[in-house]
């Protein structure tokens, strides 16, 4: 049985989607009765509509006429007819005879009224197939038409106020031409909105100019024989040491906004020791967000192949990569990158407008001839999108500069391509600083400047005990207030000279020439390093830091032997044992000579520091420092002195900058001491005294 369109019952029809194949074109064949008439069509339709029908072959007629009274059946009986009808496949033709309309043109969406090019779709005159589903009879219930549409539309619409029709979904073909709409979203039960449709993550794609064969090949030739090389985005330089910048590294902004986004939800953990101070993330290795996966793998995968080529090294697929966000005060102090494994090193930057007076440089040092590095020679701006690599090598020294801006975030992506490391020279040792034995000064010295309060013999053994107890004490007021006058003045002179004192990887800070130091200046020198402050720091320690004290030691050594004697059997010969170890270290300590010391007077200013390094010889030492003009001075501006446990993180003490007061911290083999970096946020307080520094005597005492 044919199907025919039924006005009086709302059913899905199948003319306008069925897709036929005829001579070899995909066709649509639509019932003309199903068409849109135009308002100036309508005049031109003929009283027989079978006249207006085009001929067979025609794909666009011109005549376009409405459907036969007698297509239109009313009664019941038709309709359920016409829908058991549309069941079937063969119900989905029409008859001989009757008026279609076809169209070639495949590329149409059927039922949404749009083209895939552009251009006006001759679907638009189609009846929609949601208006279709939901439609109530125009014929039958109103006599007033007399078997013709009104010309404004099949949908029956309100002339005042039009409805805009909804675009359907695609429709998907079968091989039978049955149409299934496209799924329809379901609404979120909390918001009671459609949920959005997932968006596929973008991907990242590196600086397309990286696959040029002419850009690699320069920048491999520029790089074995260490030239510089300038191609677009791409600038290698090999001085200080090779190093290579790439702006725009990654093709799409929108990119590198949303890796942006995701690494600031990160949680980052704040990082602060000799050598630095800034938040890090934690590994990224397995994040699993879309961006950071993606950048990770386009890193260590495509970009990894291409860096392996360029420096014709085999770099291993070792994933290690972390979050850097630098802020205001935060700084990477000067380092080598040095760590079996590690062959090159990378930074990419999202950082936003970046100025040289924001600070965050990474800054370049030169180096001489044992290695060790001398300057800043060097230093490259960040710049958002930009990627900074440069290989693992001796002389690789560089840093991050502190970030002196106080509203920007130097964020970056930071790691290291691993392979086969490059041969290192021996590990330089420093020369020792010569020592020295007390100077023979009269005790008038030290009854001119030291407060007469730390001479008193009770005061004394009450320092002494609670030194003895914690190792470590502070004397505020210790020099006599006319004395420190005349120093603060000298020191702020311009007499004397002020020498750097490095290599940057293990000090960086002033000392005074002593050939320069003012009189009153040379005449403290003097003091403390005299016989007679030896004597006192004897007394105040316990310490044996002169022949005249006696050691403790050798009292108990002496009482053992007593005791020994008065012993018999088995407990004299262990008693004698016990003794012949006392009598050893005894031994040992005589054989080390007089009591010396070593000193230097140094000026801390803003980016003064000292870092731990592994050449400083383990031993026990009595440390002294006597601050100058640091009245006022706060923790977070840095300058203390941070005392912690070999191979630990753990901080045993720490000095903090006190005008006028004497810091005395007794040190063993396992104990190493640095003072941390003096940030930026000195310069204010520094400025606020008349002032750029603060100054120290720092002296060692050794038994």
């Amino acid at each position: 049985m044919s199907a025919t369109y039924c006005p009086s019952v709302a059913t899905p029809t199948h003319w306008h989607r069925e897709r036929l194949h005829w001579r070899g074109q995909e066709q649509f064949i639509v019932p003309v009765p199903f068409l849109l008439i135009p308002e100036e069509q309508r005049e031109l339709m003929t009283d027989d509509p079978m006249c207006a029908v085009a001929d067979s072959e025609s794909e666009t007629p011109n005549d376009l006429a409405p459907p036969p009274v007698e297509s239109h059946p009313t009664s019941a009986s038709s309709a359920n007819q016409t829908m058991a009808a549309q069941d079937g496949i063969s119900g989905s033709c029409p008859e001989e005879g009757q008026s279609t309309l076809e169209h070639t043109r495949p590329e149409v969406l059927c039922g949404m009224g749009e083209l895939s090019g552009d251009g006006e779709s001759p679907w638009d005159m189609f009846t929609q197939e949601a208006a279709l589903l939901g439609r109530c009879s125009t014929s039958d219930s109103n006599a007033d038409l007399e078997g013709q549409y009104k010309s404004k539309s099949a949908l029956n619409l309100n002339e005042e106020e039009p409805r805009k029709r909804k675009q359907k979904s695609p429709c998907v073909y079968s091989t039978r031409g049955l149409v299934m709409p496209a799924k329809k979203r379901q609404n979120d039960p909390a918001t009671g909105k459609k949920n959005k449709k997932e968006k596929r993550g973008e991907l990242a794609v590196i600086n397309s100019d990286l696959r040029d064969e002419a850009v690699q090949k320069g920048m491999r030739d520029a790089w074995q024989s260490k030239e510089s090389y300038t191609n677009g985005d791409f600038q290698l330089d090999c001085e200080p040491f090779p190093h290579c910048q790439i702006t725009h590294f990654l093709q799409s902004e929108s990119f590198v906004e949303g890796l942006q986004a995701e690494l600031l939800q990160l949680n980052f953990n704040s990082k602060s020791n000799d050598l630095y101070k800034f938040q890090q993330s934690d590994d990224l290795r397995e994040r699993k967000e879309h961006h950071i996966s993606q950048i990770r793998s386009v890193v260590f995968g495509e970009f990894r192949v291409w860096l392996s080529e360029v420096l014709q090294v085999d770099l291993e697929a070792t994933v290690d990569i972390s979050c850097a966000k630098y802020e205001h005060t935060d700084v990477l102090l000067c380092h080598d990158d040095e760590l079996e494994g590690r062959r090159v090193a990378f930074i990419l930057y999202l950082v936003p407008p970046w100025e040289v007076n924001d600070g965050g440089t990474l800054d370049l040092f030169s180096t001489n001839e044992h290695c060790q590095p001398v300057s800043v020679v060097k230093s490259l701006l960040p710049c958002w999108n930009s990627l900074v690599f440069f290989e693992v090598s001796p002389v690789s020294f560089h840093q991050v500069a502190e970030v002196l801006s106080e509203e920007k975030c130097r964020l970056s992506l930071s790691g290291w391509f691993h392979g086969p490391s490059l041969p290192r020279p021996s590990r330089y040792i420093e020369p020792p600083v010569p020592r020295h034995t007390h100077i023979p000064r009269d005790e008038s010295l030290l009854f001119e400047w030291v407060n007469e309060m730390y001479l008193d013999p009770r005061y004394q053994a009450r320092v002494q005990q609670e030194f003895e107890e914690s190792s470590e004490i502070c004397l505020p007021s210790f020099l006599q207030e006319e004395k420190l006058r005349q120093v603060r003045s000298a020191l702020q002179s311009s007499e004397i000279q002020w020498e750097r004192k490095g290599p940057p990887n293990k000090r960086c800070y002033g000392c005074a020439n002593m050939q320069s130091l003012p009189s009153c200046v040379q005449e403290c020198w003097e003091l403390l390093s005299s016989e007679s402050f030896f004597i006192l720091l004897s007394n105040l320690t316990g310490l044996c830091l002169h022949y005249l004290c006696g050691d403790e030691d050798e009292s108990e050594n002496e009482d053992g032997k007593n005791e020994t004697e008065n012993r018999d059997g088995e407990g004299n010969t262990q008693a004698s044992a016990s003794n012949t170890d006392a009598d050893t270290s005894t031994t040992e300590k005589k054989d080390k000579g007089p009591p010396t010391c070593v000193g230097e007077l140094r000026r801390w200013m803003h980016g003064d520091y000292t870092l731990l390094h592994d050449s400083v010889k383990r031993e026990y030492a009595l440390d002294l420092q006597l601050h100058m003009g640091c009245a006022g001075w706060k923790s977070e501006f840095g300058g203390f002195t941070s005392y912690i446990a070999h191979d630990e993180d753990e901080e045993l003490l720490t000095v903090y900058p006190e005008d006028n007061s004497l810091a005395l911290v007794y040190r063993d083999k396992d104990t190493l001491k640095f003072i941390k970096h003096i940030n930026n946020s000195s310069s204010s307080h520094l400025s606020s005294q008349n002032t750029s520094a603060f100054y120290d005597f720092s002296f060692n005492y050794y038994e």
